[in-house]
């Protein structure tokens, strides 16, 4: 308690005359207590978690532990202190918390004790990374009172995990009792658990951005068992042996309480020795994801399905690294626009700590800008591969357009538009009008002016337009305004820019997509061919200081075979 006189109290017989008296002299004190704890539930605050996050909302409690009285206004006050580092933490609102919390759900009563402020009350001062209350005249808190505060806060630039050297909370009161001055009790730190979900907590992660991060399915339609995910992003904190790669799906998906973690395509991965090496500083690096256990959890009691992934990491992710690998995944059986924003990543440490995670939902399209709604949603209906075709002759890497052949496509029932094919990262769709043949054979037609076995032509008006703005690598085919009819081969002829070499950051296909983005109609994936360049290349020249002569050794690799009587130029 704060200072106090003690009274006691004199009868001459019981109820007799009593007489009351106060102490003089020493003030009586015993040092104060107070308790905080952040609210850690999932879905009360922290929606804004990131760093450099502006205006992210906390939820915390307060327990007193002497009652705080203030005579005249600015004899008491409260105070919280966020972290000291990273620096860059600042208070910008206090607030008393909502009724509504999970963390009240079935607690009767909820304990949400509610703090007046303004008018004859006290008031709060922000701006710093400290939070002061400062009580109004004759404001009374009494020890043991449960109070819930929303904090409002800006984060540092710098990621901060929840047990990183000072991610500290504390909290403070001071009053004067009877004493001519404030008398402070020591500064506390906030109480609570640190694993990810705990109902109170005592600090919360500033989490690293995952950047880079795009999922690809082999199957878009509502209800596959069998589409496997291709994933790729890169991380901005390193994670340690035994930490985990959360991936969350939309609801009623399902990973299964087993999931199946698998690598990508051989040829998508660097060399681990040379990527750790200079991952930094080379875009073009992917990394194996080192695996362990897969297992599919429910993110929430009401879900139907597994739609987490956490997969234990067998070995050590780096800092600024991209990695890559396969899951596997049942689809939704419905539709929801809510898809396109759901697919996320993130990483904890070995004892569960966050440390990075997605700002927004992960792309479809690694050509887009991050930003929201860009994931991919299920659509009603998925075409086969043999419905779908595309064949480029020359895959050498040039800064020319070369032609590009897309047949067959095939629908399986009458589709309106519009229609869009996205190829993989890095190709530039480039082409003029008179490039663009999308009409089938005609008696007399000149080769070259027709889709070679097109059963009809595309029901375009005029031939489309090349992108004329990112993403450059997809192509909007046709409008709304047009129908395809079911089981009849399409096709179409246009050009496009192979990129340098085989797209490493995301899968290498080409994507169909038919329909509205509101309810999508159907789409259908074809793996792209490899860009055929020589990679890989090394030369040693074996020679002495003294010596002109001696063994020059090339290493490299390519893509395509080279048959007998080839050869190979080295300038």
């Amino acid at each position: 308690f704060f200072p106090l006189r003690m009274t006691a109290e004199l009868q001459a017989g019981e109820g007799v005359k009593p007489q009351h008296i106060v102490t003089s002299g020493s003030a009586v004190y015993v040092r104060p207590a107070v308790e905080a704890w952040l609210v850690g539930t999932v879905g009360d605050g922290n929606s804004k978690p990131f760093r450099g996050d502006l205006g992210n909302m906390l939820y915390m409690k307060v327990v007193l532990g002497a009652t705080v009285f203030a005579a005249s206004a600015g004899d008491a006050d409260l105070s919280v202190r966020l972290p000291s580092l990273p620096s860059g933490y600042k208070c910008t609102a206090v607030a008393s918390a909502p009724s509504d919390l999970n963390l009240f759900s079935g607690l009767t009563p909820s304990g949400n004790g509610r703090l007046a402020s303004g008018g004859a009350h006290g008031s709060w001062t922000t701006g710093t990374r400290e939070c002061v209350y400062t009580f109004g005249a004759s404001q009374v808190l009494y020890a043991g009172s449960s109070l819930y505060l929303s904090v409002g806060m800006d984060h540092p630039v710098t990621p901060a995990p929840q047990d990183a050297v000072g991610n500290v909370w504390t909290v403070r009161a001071a009053a004067k009792g009877v004493h001519s001055q404030q008398v402070a009790s020591a500064w506390t730190e906030f109480s609570g658990g640190r694993q990810s979900g705990d109902a109170l907590i005592a600090s919360v992660s500033v989490l690293g951005k995952i950047s880079e991060a795009v999922i690809v399915p082999s199957d878009f339609g509502r209800g596959a068992t069998n589409n496997i995910l291709s994933v790729f992003f890169r991380t901005e904190q390193a994670v340690e042996t035994g930490g985990t790669l959360l991936a969350d799906a939309p609801r009623l998906f399902d990973f299964g309480a087993a999931c199946e973690a698998v690598g990508l395509p051989t040829y998508q991965y660097a060399d681990y020795r040379a990527a750790k090496a200079d991952f930094a500083g080379n875009s073009g690096l992917t990394m194996q994801l080192p695996r362990g256990a897969c297992r599919g959890q429910k993110l929430l009691h009401s879900d139907l399905g597994h739609r987490r992934a956490a997969i234990t990491l067998s070995g050590p992710l780096v800092g600024q690294g991209r990695y890559g690998f396969r899951l596997r995944v049942t689809n939704a059986l419905l539709y929801d626009a809510l898809q396109r924003d759901s697919w996320l990543l993130s990483t904890s440490s070995p004892t569960g700590v966050r440390l990075d995670g997605c700002p927004t939902s992960v792309k479809l399209n690694m050509g887009i800008a991050d930003g929201p709604s860009l994931g991919w949603a299920v659509h009603e209906a998925s075409a086969g591969p043999s419905s779908f075709g595309v064949s480029v002759p020359e895959m050498r890497p040039t800064s020319t357009a070369v032609e590009v052949t897309v047949f067959p496509i095939v629908l399986p029932a009458a589709t309106a538009g519009p229609m869009q094919v996205m190829a993989p990262p890095g190709y530039v769709w480039d082409f003029e009008a008179a490039d663009f043949i999308y009409v089938k054979i005609t008696p007399g037609a000149a080769a070259g002016t027709y889709v070679q076995g097109a059963e009809a032509d595309l029901p375009i008006p005029a031939a489309p337009s090349k992108p004329s703005a990112a993403p450059f690598n997809v192509l909007a085919v046709a409008g709304s305004a047009v129908t395809f009819r079911a089981d009849v081969k399409y096709g179409f002829v246009a050009k496009a820019v192979v990129p340098s070499g085989t797209p490493t950051g995301s899968a290498n296909v080409f994507v169909l997509q038919v329909g509205p983005t509101v309810g999508p109609a159907l789409a259908a994936v074809t793996e792209a061919p490899r860009v055929r360049r020589v990679f890989g290349a090394t030369a040693q020249l074996d020679a002495g200081a003294t010596s002109f002569e001696g063994n020059l050794t090339f290493g490299f690799e390519t893509v395509t075979d080279v048959p007998a009587g080839g050869g190979l130029v080295a300038s």
